[in-house]
C-alpha cells in the first residue's frame, strides 16, 4: 500500500484557526499531493486555549483526535482530516527545563488509518513575568521579542473572580494601551505578562509544527513490513540504554518499538541514537 497512491489528489481538511497552514500544507501536500482546505467553521479554542480562559478536554493525543472528529462532523464529505496540539510541560527528567512538545495527526476514515508525527524542543520559548508598570512591560515585551513574539495579559479585578485577559497585540501601542487599562482595574496593582504561545503570534512554535509535520512525512512513509499499510511508526521508547563505566542501565533511550496499528506487527529496534553507551554523567549510579 502506497502512501503517494492512498492521498493522492484527494482532499483533506485541516483543523486549526492559528495559521498552522503556514507549515502543515506545504508538506503534506508536496509529499502526498493532498489538497488541503482550512476547517474554518471550527472554533479550536473550545479544545483548550494557552491563556487560561478553556482547559484541555483530554490528553494531548486525544484532543488531536477531537479536533479531527470534530472536523469530521463538521465536514461529513471529507474523508482525510488533520489537526495539531502543543503542549508545554516541565521536562520529564529535569523539572526546571520548559519542554514544547507538538503533535500533528492525519486520519484517514476511508483506509482507517491514523497517522502522528511527534517532535519536542527542548527550547521552548515560554517567558512570564508580573509587571507593575507600563516601563516593566515594554521592557518584557523588548526582551521576549514582542511584536515577532506575541504578548499575554493578565489581570485580576476586585470585583471580578476570574482573571481579565487581554492578547492579540500587534503593535507597540496597542500593547501600551491594554496596559494602562490593566494596571487602573488591577486588584494588587500588578498584572501578569506572558509569552504568547499560540502558534501564529510564536516562531518558535511554528517552527517546531513544522518539524512534528516532517515528522508525520516520514511515518507515514514508513510502512509495515508485514500488511503494508503506512504509518508504521515508533510505538514506545524503552530506557535502560547501560553506562559506559558501570554498565548500569540509564534512563536514555535503549530501544525504539515499531508498531503496526492495522495488523499489530511489531519490530525493536535497539540503539537508534546511534549509540550503545550512555555518558556517565547520565547514570544515576556514576552521578547521583
Amino acid at each position: 500500500m502506497s502512501a503517494a497512491k492512498i492521498f493522492f489528489n484527494r482532499n483533506a481538511l485541516l483543523v486549526t484557526k492559528h495559521g498552522k497552514e503556514k507549515v502543515i500544507v506545504p508538506l503534506l501536500s508536496d509529499a502526498f499531493g493532498l489538497k488541503i482546505e482550512l476547517a474554518d467553521k471550527i472554533d479550536t479554542d473550545q479544545f483548550g486555549t494557552f491563556s487560561g480562559e478553556v482547559e484541555r478536554p483530554d490528553t494531548q493525543y486525544n484532543t488531536a483526535r477531537l479536533k479531527i472528529l470534530k472536523g469530521f462532523e463538521q465536514y461529513p464529505e471529507i474523508e482525510i482530516a488533520i489537526a495539531s496540539e502543543g503542549a508545554f510541560n516541565p521536562h520529564p527528567d529535569c523539572a526546571f527545563i520548559p519542554v514544547n512538545t507538538e503533535i500533528v495527526m492525519l486520519i484517514d476514515k476511508k483506509n482507517e488509518l491514523e497517522v502522528s508525527g511527534r517532535y519536542l524542543d527542548l527550547a521552548a520559548h515560554v517567558k512570564e513575568s508580573e509587571i507593575s508598570s507600563v516601563e516593566e512591560g515594554e521592557n518584557f515585551a523588548a526582551a521576549i521579542g514582542f511584536p515577532e513574539y506575541g504578548v499575554i495579559l493578565k489581570a485580576s479585578p476586585k470585583e471580578i473572580e476570574k482573571p481579565y485577559v487581554l492578547k492579540n497585540f500587534r503593535t507597540k501601542e496597542d500593547l501600551q494601551t491594554a496596559m494602562h487599562f490593566l494596571l487602573s482595574i488591577s486588584g494588587n496593582g500588578k498584572i501578569q505578562m506572558q509569552t504568547d504561545m499560540r502558534a501564529n503570534f510564536n516562531p518558535t512554535r511554528m517552527k517546531n509544527i513544522e518539524h512534528a509535520t516532517n515528522e508525520l512525512v516520514n511515518a507515514i512513509l514508513s510502512v509495515c513490513p508485514k500488511c503494508h499499510t503506512p504509518g508504521f511508526s515508533v510505538g514506545q521508547v524503552i530506557k535502560g540504554l547501560p553506562c559506559s563505566w558501570c554498565g548500569a542501565p540509564t534512563k536514555s533511550t535503549l530501544s525504539h518499538i515499531y508498531a503496526c496499528k492495522k495488523c499489530g506487527h511489531g519490530v525493536e529496534k535497539k540503539f537508534p541514537h546511534g549509540k550503545q553507551n550512555e555518558d556517565p554523567g547520565f547514570c544515576d549510579y556514576c552521578n547521583p
